[in-house]
């Protein structure tokens, strides 16, 4: 279905389907769904839950909208129990798409909530005027409170400010916004693609301090980047000793937690200033030792040092985001689309398929009168038939690509694309 909210085209239709074919919220629901529960030792199960009014208390805050008098506002969906005026609630995540339950719920659900790809697009951002950056702070704040995609980080080299979104117009819609809503006028940067790295090594390290008292051992492995599925996210998970091992103390859940958050943060700059990716790091905690000097400070950074020592010792590889792309086309512009492709943005084209549109009766009788504008004037090329183009794409090689396919296929044309896998650069 074809609509434009700007032309006030195919919007009545969609509404239409949605009233026909989606289900009504108020339309009563008792069939079970899927949840998590939170246990005590901080694992997580899964339950079925019925959706009832007298079931446990499940709400999905599945929207965040900032006003500039009221402040924050959360659009919420009751999956099971009854919400009342003024009722405290727990919070038992703490992004968009929060699973929100009653304070003092015996039971902590945790619902699917929303998937939040991760942003493909970076470009910096300055405020017009040094009196005006901590408005200009706030706006970022509001936006990333608003929309989880969309992600503000701070240059620990430069100290610019950089913003990162799923492509080029949510970028350049977020840039309006901050000109009509917060009225602000800043400066924003070239876009740039999001790179990874990976390292290509096995590594074993124990680290040690005197003062701060912290040992640790970890594994370090790179995945297949080629055989692998995800989006590069790196995997860091623990590895207990074994049952018949003899241990006086156990590791403090605290001083894990702080390893994690040291491994976290030097994962997120490599060589080459972009994030790590497509590493598997396994924390060995029957090696790891601590004493009475030890704190989770220390911990932290001996996670972090090593880290860091693991990977200054071994090579990267810089990763470029591959996009799947689909192009919809008249026939007669599919050799001009294709030429495009490869010869200027490294596209390895995977399919072209021919469709052509079965007419309707108002459809052919406005074919007859193009065919007999054909007959008088210069119009050969006019053609029915359309094709679709599937091809895997470079990112960096697709920006301003909407414009150019406007002007090779005098509007006729659109495409559409997703994030499909990372690949070294060539």
């Amino acid at each position: 279905m074809r609509h434009s909210a700007l032309k006030n085209k195919g919007v009545q239709p969609l509404l239409d389907a949605v009233i026909d074919y989606l289900p009504s919220p108020v339309d009563p629901s008792c069939s079970p769904f899927e949840t998590s529960v939170i246990q005590r030792d901080k694992s997580v199960r899964s339950l079925a839950v019925d959706a009832t009014a007298s079931g446990p208390l499940s709400v999905l805050a599945f929207k965040v909208k900032h006003d500039r008098q009221r402040g924050p506002i959360v659009f919420f969906r009751v999956y099971s129990g009854t919400l009342h005026a003024k009722a405290q609630l727990l919070n038992t995540t703490r992004f968009t798409g929060d699973t929100l339950v009653a304070a003092n719920a015996s039971v902590k659900t945790i619902l699917p909530g929303v998937g939040i790809p991760a942003p493909v697009f970076t470009c910096s951002i300055e405020s017009d005027s040094q009196s005006r950056q901590k408005e200009l702070d706030d706006a970022l704040g509001h936006l990333q409170r608003e929309d989880p995609s969309f992600v503000v980080t701070q240059d620990q080299e430069t100290g610019q400010t950089l913003m990162s979104g799923m492509g080029e117009l949510h970028l350049e819609i977020l840039q309006d916004r901050l000109r009509t809503e917060f009225k602000l006028d800043p400066s924003i940067g070239h876009m740039r693609v999001a790179y990874r790295e990976t390292h290509e090594f096995t590594y074993d390290t124990v680290l040690g301090s005197d003062r701060q008292f912290a040992k640790i051992a970890f594994k370090l492995t790179p995945r297949d980047v080629a055989s692998s599925k995800d989006d590069g996210a790196n995997h860091i998970r623990h590895v207990q000793p074994a049952a018949d091992t003899i241990r006086t103390t156990s590791l403090p859940f605290a001083f894990v937690q702080a390893m994690e958050d040291g491994l976290q943060s030097a994962l997120g700059r490599g060589h080459t200033g972009h994030r790590l990716a497509y590493l598997d790091i396994e924390l060995d905690i029957g090696n790891c030792a601590f004493d009475s000097d030890s704190s989770a400070n220390s911990f932290r950074a001996a996670a972090a040092l090593g880290l860091r020592e693991a990977l200054d010792k071994a090579g990267s590889v810089p990763l470029e985001p591959i996009m799947l792309l689909n192009v919809r086309s008249p026939d007669r512009c599919v050799g001009d689309i294709l030429s495009d492709l490869n010869s200027h943005r490294r596209a390895a084209i995977q399919q072209v398929r021919e469709n052509t549109t079965p007419m309707t009766s108002h459809a052919r009788m406005q074919n007859l009168v193009v065919v007999a504008i054909v007959v008088v004037g210069q119009c050969s090329s006019l053609r029915v038939g359309r094709s679709r183009i599937e091809a895997h794409v470079p990112l960096a090689h697709m920006v301003g690509y909407a414009t150019s396919l406007r002007s090779k296929t005098q509007g006729e044309a659109d495409f559409s694309m997703h994030f499909l896998k990372y690949s070294p650069v060539v």
